[in-house]
């Protein structure tokens, strides 16, 4: 389903809303992750694997009238079960159609603009998540991490400077990973403001110190795991 390469343009883990027409009918989906050159999308229905499609992207969430109209091809079609949900949405893997100008410039400045705001490079990975703070371990997850912290998918919203600790479960083929962090709520999405900006809701977690020296090396290895892989694996072939 991926195909292993470098890639040729920067990928950004950005969750954006889009409009996407094709043969079958209009859906609602979301970005998963975006470059100059394609897209990861997620809906509750696929496109057909080779099927050209219009995607209509909120470049702005925050403004209706910030949008970018875009075709392409569909490259792959995979499907994701989130943690504690009944039902699975699918993925899509799409390579944009040759970029005028204007859509060029929009589309770097987007990614241009999500860096500078990010203190710590993020990973595109899916992690599963327990977390032990509560008053009952909950399961959650994640889809980006970074050295300085993560944003976690769950209906549960702690308040803001709430400490939490979690075990991040990770699985890749034959390899497991589990590791135990903290941190500090930093910010939180949920009701309407999830839906304004096409997120799920959720908090943001500002990582702390870790305890010892041998906790932190472990997190660094997994760190450097995840930027090789990032730097190899292209989503959209």
């Amino acid at each position: 389903m991926t195909t292993i390469e470098h890639r040729k343009t920067e990928r950004i883990p950005e969750r954006l809303p889009i409009q996407l027409e094709g043969a079958s009918a209009a859906k609602l989906a979301f970005s998963r992750n975006l470059s100059v050159g394609g897209i990861c999308i997620e809906s509750a229905a696929p496109a057909a694997r080779g099927e050209k499609v219009r995607m209509t992207i909120r470049i702005s969430p925050s403004s209706s009238a910030s949008t970018l109209e875009i075709e392409g091809v569909v490259h792959w079609i995979g499907q994701v079960q989130h943690i504690g949900g009944s039902e699975s949405n699918f993925l899509m893997g799409i390579e944009f159609d040759p970029l005028d100008q204007l859509q060029q410039m929009m589309l770097e400045e987007r990614i241009r603009n999500f860096r500078e705001k990010r203190a710590h490079e993020r990973y595109y990975e899916h992690f599963e998540i327990i977390m032990e703070s509560l008053e009952s371990l909950e399961l959650a997850s994640t889809e980006n991490i970074g050295r300085g912290g993560l944003f976690i998918d769950t209906a549960y919203i702690p308040p803001l400077d709430a400490g939490i600790s979690l075990w991040l479960l990770w699985r890749n083929r034959d390899e497991k990973k589990e590791l135990r962090l903290c941190g500090k709520v930093i910010y939180t999405v949920h009701g309407e403001k999830g839906n304004r900006i096409g997120a799920a809701s959720g908090f943001g977690l500002e990582l702390a110190d870790f305890p010892n020296h041998k906790e932190k090396a472990e997190f660094e290895d997994f760190i450097a795991l995840l930027k090789m892989m990032n730097s190899s694996i292209t989503l959209v072939g």
